[in-house]
């Protein structure tokens, strides 16, 4: 009798643990293999996707299979039941593009909100919706993309990065002051400024971008923008 109770506590356990997710697309040309913990995927779309990976901090490489040369190897944290949507583009920055909770109906079924695969393809999300729950970035990896715009040299590539960041999830004023800081021009943090304006959370708030810019007449002119938008 033990046994068989034994047997079907630990069944019940094994079908309710709940890994996190990875998902990374390789911008860069050419065959390369991913391992993400102690997975490792071969395949030749270059878009690699990782389940049932333990919380915790995960070791993440992408390697190009004809020389062995690593264009990416790092690492990072993921929660339980979090499922991480990357990109790795052609100078090997990793930006995410989606962090989301997913949520099991039962082990062979996964539901979550607003991500999900549907026959082997990755659905996204309608980024058009303003849901502060599924599409803000959480601190941990803002905290990630910033470093990423360090590695950028010029403007102009931040700037793009910027937006392409901020087109797929929320933030908030202080989230996207912290981005307006990375930019080197008043120019720049104008056209970041005013571009973030309608994804921004909590509006009331922009006024904190005043101390960004160097130039006065930079803010009073984002402060015209904002009256008419």
């Amino acid at each position: 009798m033990k046994t068989i109770l034994f047997a079907i506590a630990f069944f019940s356990l094994t079908f309710n643990v709940k890994g996190a997710e990875i998902f990374i697309r390789v911008l860069k040309t050419g065959t390369h293999y991913s391992t993400v913990y102690n997975q490792t995927h071969y395949n030749s779309t270059n878009i690699f996707r990782f389940f049932d990976l333990p919380g915790g901090t995960i070791p993440i490489q992408v390697i190009e299979q004809n020389t062995g040369t690593f264009i990416y190897n790092s690492s990072m944290y993921l929660n339980s039941n979090q499922r991480i949507v990357a990109e790795l583009d052609v100078y090997g920055n990793f930006t995410i593009l989606q962090n989301v909770i997913v949520e099991y109906s039962n082990w062979y079924t996964p539901i979550q909100n607003g991500l999900g695969v549907n026959n082997g393809n990755v659905v996204y999300p309608n980024t058009n919706q303003n849901s502060t729950v599924n599409n803000q970035y959480n601190q941990q990896m803002f905290t990630q993309f910033l470093n990423s715009l360090d590695k950028e040299s010029f403007d102009s590539k931040k700037l793009d990065k910027a937006k392409k960041y901020i087109d797929k999830g929320n933030l908030n004023a202080s989230q996207i002051a912290d981005i307006a800081k990375k930019f080197s021009f008043d120019s720049n943090r104008l056209d970041w400024a005013k571009y973030a304006y309608t994804k921004c959370n909590d509006k009331a708030n922009y006024f904190i971008l005043k101390d960004v810019f160097s130039f006065s007449t930079s803010y009073s002119e984002l402060e015209e923008y904002m009256l008419n938008h």
